[in-house]
């Protein structure tokens, strides 16, 4: 699989799962952008759909922990 790995504010731990996706085998890119942003997600969209044609799959797992427990 080609995986898109997307963050907000932490670039050296989306490039910790870049290599772990290749070291797997498959090929990543990392894109930068906050979620929170909604022209930044279009704008990130339709990179994507314009360099890849199309997105197969969206694990959707951005959050905010307050608490600290996480």
């Amino acid at each position: 699989a080609h995986v898109l790995v997307n963050y907000s504010s932490s670039p050296q731990a989306a490039e910790e799962t870049k290599a772990r996706c290749i070291e797997a085998g498959g090929t990543a890119e990392t894109l930068q952008f906050s979620v929170s942003d909604t022209a930044a997600v279009d704008a990130a969209f339709d990179a994507i759909k314009s360099g890849h044609g199309r997105l197969d799959i969206l694990v959707n797992n951005a959050g905010i922990a307050k608490d600290g427990l996480l």
